[in-house]
Order: C-alpha cells, then sequence, then structure tokens
C-alpha cells in the first residue's frame, strides 16, 4: 500500500512540474542521452495534447454562443 501511495505522490509532484532529475546522473552516457531524448519528446508530446485540448474547449464553446446568439441577442 505504501508504494501505491508513493507512486501517487510522485505522479502527483510530476504533474506540477517538480522534475526529479537525480536519477539521471548515475546513468550511462548512452542512457542519459536516451532518458533526456524520452523526456524531451513526452514533454513535447504532453504540451501538443493539452494544447489542442484547450483549442478544442474553446472551439466548442464558441461554437456554444454562436448557436445561441439570437437568444442573447
Amino acid at each position: 500500500m505504501n508504494i501505491l501511495i508513493a507512486n501517487f505522490l510522485n505522479t502527483l509532484r510530476i504533474s506540477f512540474g517538480d522534475f526529479d532529475f537525480e536519477a539521471s546522473i548515475l546513468l550511462s552516457k548512452e542512457k542519459n542521452w536516451l532518458f533526456w531524448y524520452v523526456w524531451f519528446i513526452s514533454v513535447l508530446f504532453t504540451c501538443l495534447i493539452f494544447l489542442n485540448y484547450v483549442i478544442a474547449e474553446a472551439s466548442a464553446c464558441y461554437n456554444e454562443v454562436k448557436d445561441k446568439l439570437g437568444a442573447y441577442i
């Protein structure tokens, strides 16, 4: 049960942007390069997904207001 709570708290810290990079010091040069490459790709992918979500929500809100514009006027 303690491992589950620790994993949850670690995921919560990462979601707030509190990344722990201390473990990357212990990696070999090749694995360290791979670690940073995967980290960068995952952060970039996450940002693109979040931006797509924000645009979709703004578009849905705009369409809802546009459909009800006559009633609002």
